[in-house]
C-alpha cells in the first residue's frame, strides 16, 4: 500500500490509501490461494457429475458432513425415464396399433413411513403406475388408516417412531385375517438377519432403501397378477 505522502509528485489529498505495492505502487496481483481453490472447485464438480443421478449422493463425504445430499428425486426420474417405452424412429412412417388394456387393475396401497419426503414420492411414482395409494406418517396412523382402508398392499418403514414397523405388521395381520393383504418392509438394512425379523413379524416381502424402480415394478406386477 502507498499513500499520497508516500508517491512523488502525488496530488491525491494527505491519508488517501491506494491500492498497490509499497515500492512501485502497481496493482497488486491476484492471489493465488482464490485462483487455486477455484480451479479444485471447478475439478470436484466435474468429478461428482457421473454420480448425479445416485441416490443421497453428497459432495462431502467426510464423517461430519450435515447435509442430506441429492436425495431420491433424480434416481426416480431416471428411473422412470428408463421404464418408459422408446420413441420410434421419426423417419420411419408411423404405425396405428389398437391400444391394449393393461394386464392387470392396479392395487389399493398404503405407504407408511415418517419420512415425508420418501413417502410422498413413493406414492407419487405408485400413481403414476395406476395404483390408488395413501399415505400414512407414523406407525399409529398406519394402523388406523389400515382399518379404515382395507388395502391391497402396504409399503411400511421398519425404523419408524414409536410403533414400529415390525409392531405395525403384527398388528395388521390379527386385524384382517379374512383378506389378508401383501406387506411389505422397507429399511435401509438388508442383511439376512434384517429380512429374517421382517418375515417373523408378518412381512411377506422385503426391500431395502433406496428403492430399486425395477424391483419395485416387478413386484407389483407379480402381486397384481396374483390378486
Amino acid at each position: 500500500m502507498t499513500t499520497a505522502a508516500d508517491a512523488p509528485g502525488g496530488s491525491t489529498p494527505p491519508g488517501t490509501v491506494k491500492p498497490g505495492c509499497p515500492r512501485t505502487g502497481r496493482a497488486a496481483p491476484a492471489q493465488p490461494d482464490a485462483a487455486r481453490a477455484e480451479q479444485q472447485l471447478a475439478r470436484r464438480a466435474f468429478e461428482l457429475l457421473p454420480g448425479l443421478f445416485q441416490p443421497f449422493r453428497q459432495a462431502d463425504e467426510s464423517l461430519h458432513r450435515s447435509a442430506g445430499g441429492l436425495g431420491l428425486g433424480l434416481a426416480l426420474v431416471k428411473g422412470l425415464v428408463e421404464m418408459l417405452p422408446l420413441l420410434p424412429d421419426s423417419s420411419e412412417p408411423a404405425k396405428v396399433q389398437a391400444q391394449e388394456p393393461p394386464a392387470s387393475p392396479g392395487c389399493r396401497v398404503l405407504v407408511i413411513d415418517d419420512d415425508h419426503d420418501c413417502a410422498d414420492t413413493l406414492r407419487e411414482v405408485l400413481e403414476l403406475g395406476g395404483h390408488e395409494v395413501e399415505v400414512a406418517y407414523d406407525g399409529q396412523e398406519g394402523v388406523a388408516r389400515f382399518e379404515a382402508l382395507h388395502p391391497d398392499v402396504v409399503f411400511c418403514d421398519i425404523g419408524l417412531p414409536g410403533l414400529d414397523g415390525y409392531e405395525v405388521a403384527r398388528q395388521i395381520r390379527r386385524l384382517d385375517d379374512d383378506a389378508p393383504p401383501t406387506l411389505i418392509a422397507l429399511s435401509g438394512y438388508a442383511l439376512p438377519e434384517d429380512r429374517r425379523k421382517a418375515l417373523e413379524a408378518g412381512f411377506d416381502y422385503h426391500l431395502g432403501k433406496p428403492l430399486a424402480l425395477d424391483e419395485l415394478e416387478a413386484l407389483l406386477v407379480r402381486i397384481t397378477r396374483r390378486a
